[in-house]
């Protein structure tokens, strides 16, 4: 099993990653939602990740973003830092 903690959403929440069976992976849920009942924890899916990664402007690949879309063009001109050096597609972007 991988578990992460990505910060993507910039929320604290963790993610669990594992090879199994159907059975074992309803174990797993079961015993670390019943762990975690003290503290109030609780599933999140994919709707409250894209709510909350939207409100921090950021871009999903592939959703928000591709090959045909450039920073600047999705919105996110806020990253690209021009005065930081050479990088691939800054002569493009300028």
């Amino acid at each position: 099993m991988i578990i992460s903690r990505t910060g993507y959403t910039g929320e604290l929440g963790f993610e669990l990653y594992f090879d199994a069976k159907p059975e074992l992976c309803r174990k797993v849920w079961t015993a670390v939602m019943e762990a975690g009942k003290e503290f109030g924890i609780a599933p999140v899916g994919l709707g409250a990740r894209d709510t909350l990664r939207t409100e921090m402007g950021y871009m999903l690949y592939g959703n928000d973003i591709d090959q045909t879309t450039n920073p600047l063009e999705a919105g996110l001109d806020w990253i690209v830092k021009f005065d930081k050096g050479d990088f691939i597609g800054k002569e493009s972007l300028l």
